[in-house]
């Protein structure tokens, strides 16, 4: 039901655009708080997305900006705010710690310093990450342990 507020698409419907049956192999599922599926197939979407990204490049790199900003906002506040070792807060100086090593590893298996992010969030943050201000971490990376522990 194109263009009426509050339905949405379900498998069996066609695709808005090239008028496919939507599948559970094909279908784009919308994100929450949305329901159902989107209005246009796994294809469509993508081409459609590519498309926009394509007419509006600083409008798609100003919204990732976003994104990440918020995404990480929302981890070092969910993780306490604040350097476990010497209690600084402004989180322009946190960094996410592996406690356990592992970090260069795991930024190369997801490419991304906001993929460890998500990766975080979704696991439910799990205990092997601490939030360390970027002297903490990295005067553990090169001594072992921070000045601040005696």
């Amino acid at each position: 039901m194109k263009g009426v507020k509050g339905t949405f698409k379900t498998y069996g419907d066609q695709c808005g655009r090239c008028k496919v049956i939507l599948t559970p192999n094909n279908a784009s599922s919308r994100t929450r708080p949305r329901k159902g599926l989107e209005s246009y197939c796994r294809s469509c979407r993508k081409t459609w997305d590519a498309e926009r990204r394509r007419l509006n490049p600083e409008k798609h790199k100003q919204g990732a900006r976003e994104y990440k900003r918020r995404l990480r906002k929302e981890v070092l506040t969910a993780m306490g705010g604040a350097c476990r070792c010497c209690g600084e807060a402004t989180q322009e100086f946190l960094a996410l710690d592996h406690i356990n090593g592992g970090g260069n590893r795991e930024h190369h298996l997801l490419h991304s310093t906001a993929g460890i992010f998500l990766s975080v969030k979704r696991r439910g943050y799990p205990p092997e990450y601490q939030l360390l201000c970027h002297n903490c971490n990295m005067a553990k990376a090169l001594y072992g342990k921070c000045p601040h522990q005696h």
